[in-house]
Order: C-alpha cells, then structure tokens, then sequence
C-alpha cells in the first residue's frame, strides 16, 4: 500500500513538472511606457517606465542595460541602472545621459534568455521603440539584441537626426507649385 502511494506521489509529481516545463521555459516579456505618471511618487521624473512579464503575467524579472550614443562625433556607452516602483513588474529609469547627440537604450529582462528593447533617442525625443523576436518551434519571443543591433539602431538614427518631419502639407505645396514649374519651363524653351 505504502509502494504504490510512492509510486502515484512520483508519477504525479513528474506530471505537474512536465506540465510546469513548458511556461517556465518561456522567455520573459518588455515593454515600454512613457511618458511616465507624474501623479505617482515612484515613477514621477522618470524618463520611461520598464514593464516586464513573464508569460503573459507581469513579474519582478531582473533588468540590466546600456546606453550607447554619438555625441559630437565621439561614441558614448553608459550603464543604465533601474529603480522599482510601486508597481508589480514595472521599474522607472532616470535620465543619466546627456540631452545631446543621438542615442540607443539596450534593455534587457531576464539575461541572455530575455529580450531586448531598443529605445532610440534624439534630443529628447523617443524616436523609436523596438523589441527584436525570434521565431522557433512556432513561439515568438523577444531577443537578446546585439551590439550589431545596437550599431544600426544607432547609424539609423544618427542618419534621420536632422531630417525635418513630414507634416502631410507637403504633397499640397508640391502640387501648388507644379503649374508654376511647368510655366517656367515652356517660358525657358521659346
């Protein structure tokens, strides 16, 4: 009798292993948020808000990142440090890198296994936000990013830094313009 509640106790033991295996070998999850509450006192002055998740529930996963940046002409790479909050699964980060020059934030949760969001700065604008996945086995998971990624992140914002936005005025004045172009060029030819 005894033998056989041993025996059930380890099948049904392997069983809930096996049924835990799946989620906890995925991948944790990173969001961003800005701009942060100014209305709670643990995210208040935080440039941007760090959720982080782990299969679909939020969690406490460790943080770590790099700020990496082009700043008159002289690359730049900072530690980022990250403050919890009084939010479950949600850490502020601080402004610790200069206003100037352009710069790409690499945040990380959860190590080499968890993904990386790719926070591309100008000035003080947030010019992009992007968590590079990975698809295997059909499950798709964020990714660790590389200094490669990190590079061309870079390169691209420093490429577009300076480049005035487009406002949807401008196809208009192009057409506005068109018969004053066309009348100069029949002018020029006689």
């Amino acid at each position: 009798m005894r033998r056989s509640f041993l025996t059930t106790a380890a099948v049904a033991s392997l069983a809930l292993a096996t049924l835990a295996t799946p989620a906890s070998a995925k991948p944790p999850w990173v969001s961003i948020e800005l701009p942060a509450n100014p209305m709670n006192g643990t995210t208040r002055s935080a440039y941007l808000l760090v959720h982080s998740y782990h299969v679909g529930t939020v969690a406490d996963i460790p943080l770590s990142g790099t700020a990496t940046g082009m700043v008159s002409g002289e690359r730049r790479v900072l530690t980022l440090s990250f403050e919890k909050t009084n939010i479950p699964g949600v850490s502020a980060l601080r402004r610790t890198w200069p206003a100037e020059g352009a710069w790409v934030l690499a945040i990380n949760a959860g190590g080499d296994a968890g993904p990386t969001a790719l926070v591309s700065i100008s000035g003080s604008k947030v010019r992009s936000v992007d968590v590079p996945t990975v698809t295997e086995n059909g499950f798709t998971s964020g990714r660790k990013v590389t200094q490669g990624d990190v590079d061309r992140a870079l390169r691209e914002l420093a490429a577009n830094d300076g480049i005035p936005s487009h406002d949807g005025h401008t196809g208009a004045l192009v057409l506005a313009l068109l018969p004053l172009g066309i009348g100069l060029l029949l002018i020029r030819r006689r």
